[in-house]
């Protein structure tokens, strides 16, 4: 999953971690587990490239802060948190950087590994997935297949979609859809 993440106080949220809090809520109901999940806070730049910078830096940039480089890419507290990891690194000059400090700094910067140990539950849901199963209604006339009469719209169903407006329009639409069916049928009009 690719997307915007911040960190809160109690874990993280962001679009990107929605997208992925479905997934996320399953498998701890499922297993019982904790979910592993990995961050790249740079998913377009490799360890590999920000190894070869780090030697760059401690070259071209030596007497600077290692920490005060890193942090003209990258939001200033990530990589003060990110570098109270690294054994010595908070604090060092580039020049004074070692090969373990740099790899280990990249692999933060690129595999970070964390846990999911649960989601902020429904009360604190913006969207839910689960209800009434698509297969029990009809997508033309969102009715009952099992119940004459009886029509569904927005979560109510077994249907979400990622953030952006997706999980809004699929409420307005589908109240539009069974409503103007449910109308068309009060006015005598046949329904389909």
């Amino acid at each position: 999953m690719r997307g915007a993440m911040l960190f809160t106080h109690d874990g993280i949220s962001g679009p990107a971690v929605l997208n992925l809090s479905g997934t996320v809520s399953r498998l701890l109901a499922a297993t019982g587990a904790l979910v592993p999940l990995r961050l790249d806070f740079t998913p377009d730049i490799s360890a590999t490239t920000w190894i070869a910078k780090f030697d760059d830096w401690a070259k071209t940039c030596g007497r600077r802060q290692f920490q005060t480089l890193l942090a003209e890419t990258l939001p200033k507290s990530l990589v003060a948190a990110l570098c109270t990891t690294i054994p010595n690194l908070a604090g060092r000059i580039a020049a004074e950087t070692n090969r373990t400090q740099r790899l280990a700094i990249a692999q933060a910067l690129t595999a970070t590994k964390l846990n999911a140990t649960g989601t902020a539950g429904f009360d604190q849901a913006m969207a839910t997935a689960g209800g009434i199963a698509l297969k029990e209604v009809d997508p033309r006339t969102l009715r009952s297949r099992i119940v004459a009469n009886l029509f569904f719209a927005g979560e109510i169903l077994d249907l979400d979609g990622p953030c952006g407006g997706y999980n809004l329009h699929w409420a307005f639409a589908s109240g539009a859809l069974a409503g103007s069916v449910m109308a068309a049928g009060a006015n005598g009009n046949p329904q389909p």
